[in-house]
């Protein structure tokens, strides 16, 4: 009488089991790191962003967008590239000296409050930090001051 080989229906089942439970510990573990890859981006997208308003200010007593700039005091840049107005983004990149592109996952926006304050807001559709926030805010006023909301709570402490 000859050997079977291969494997039993119960070492099988083992197995797949072993795979379901990690499959289970991984996915949880995969998001909270796409979630602060994603929330770090932000962060930097700030940054960069508030320097840039910063020395525009410098340079022309104002921020970008111009606040006498008719009918486009604010710039959005949309996940799923759409821009308004048209050519927002070559318009930041020329102004603020940052390139901002349209990845699928963050929306920008960049207003001038034309009281000598600008606005930016930086947000996606899941939560970009541990406290469960889709957004980052900063105020810069007119003597160069930067508000950025609940940047204790963004859970990177």
């Amino acid at each position: 009488m000859k050997k079977e080989r291969g494997f039993t229906l119960i070492e099988l089942m083992v197995v797949v089991a072993i795979l379901g439970i990690l499959g289970a510990t991984a996915i949880p573990l995969y998001n909270t790191w796409q979630q602060r890859a994603y929330g770090s981006e932000a962060i930097i997208m700030m940054k960069q962003l508030t320097e840039g308003q910063i020395l525009y200010f410098l340079e022309h007593d104002d921020y970008f967008p111009k606040s006498d700039d008719p009918g486009y005091p604010t710039y959005f840049v949309y996940k799923d590239g759409t821009v308004s107005p048209a050519g927002a983004v070559d318009s930041i990149k020329d102004a603020l000296q940052i390139a901002i592109t349209p990845n699928g996952r963050l929306e920008y926006q960049i207003s001038n409050t034309g009281g000598g304050s600008c606005f930016i807001r930086i947000e996606a559709s899941f939560p970009l930090f541990r406290n469960g926030r889709l957004y980052i805010m900063a105020i810069i006023d007119k003597k160069g001051n930067v508000t950025i909301t609940d940047y204790d709570s963004f859970g990177f402490g």
